[in-house]
């Protein structure tokens, strides 16, 4: 299974992008102050980086995959997969509110690849937290990478 896990960590970015690009190229023509997002220039380099690759997949994997998901599989142990993802699609989208609602409109497709990550390593009892904190922390150091070269 280990040799797995990178191709597809790889490929569910590549799937929360293009599912995104819809959202960004077509539905919403704003300006990156109407959209918002964090602040991150206070920290320096190695302080966003830790934030946003390490520490925020690590958090937010915790509160938007793991926790929501287990619980309501525990609550509603016959509703395993469509109530969990589209609940922690929404929690996950709901914890990036504080930028904006169309920040937390376009985090939507990174959310339902992290809460399908979450569940199907769970049904393949694999390391569901660690594989959905990978996908996510690749996500975010292509989008910060790609941040960095735009801003130049």
């Amino acid at each position: 299974m280990g040799q797995s896990i990178l191709p597809f960590i790889l490929s569910a970015n590549l799937i929360a992008f293009v599912l995104g690009i819809p959202l960004v190229l077509l539905l919403f023509n704003l300006d990156e102050e109407s959209i918002g997002g964090p602040e991150l220039e206070k920290l320096g380099a190695w302080g966003t980086f830790l934030t946003v690759v390490v520490a925020a997949p690590l958090l937010e994997t915790l509160l938007g995959q793991s926790w929501p998901i287990r619980l309501l599989q525990h609550w509603f142990p016959r509703e395993r997969f469509w109530l969990p993802l589209v609940v922690s699609t929404l929690v996950f989208s709901a914890m990036h509110m504080n930028y904006s609602v169309w920040y937390a409109v376009l985090i939507l497709p990174i959310g339902v690849v992290l809460s399908y990550t979450y569940l199907l390593y769970q049904e393949r009892k694999g390391a569901s937290y660690w594989v959905t904190t990978g996908v996510h922390a690749v996500r975010n150091l292509i989008a910060l990478g790609a941040g960095w070269i735009v801003e130049g």
